[in-house]
């Protein structure tokens, strides 16, 4: 799985990473609107080790709100 921006506390932490506000920044540049949260990483995840995907191999699924369709090439 390949997440996009993700809150949690790393991320989170504006010494280290973007902060409460760069994440809000980021977010509005995103086309779901918003970062994602752990939660739903976390079910991208349990999806992939799930009997529902017990024939998917070798993919990246890209988990990021639409960020890559949007980002410029």
């Amino acid at each position: 799985m390949i997440p996009g921006l993700v809150e949690s506390p790393q991320s989170l932490d504006p010494v280290n990473s973007l902060g409460p506000q760069g994440l809000a920044d980021a977010g509005r540049l995103i086309p779901a609107g918003r970062v994602g949260t752990a939660d739903e990483a976390a079910r991208a995840i349990r999806f992939l080790a799930g009997d529902d995907a017990a024939y998917i191999t070798g993919q990246q699924l890209v988990v990021d709100g639409g960020l890559t369709v949007r980002w410029p090439s």
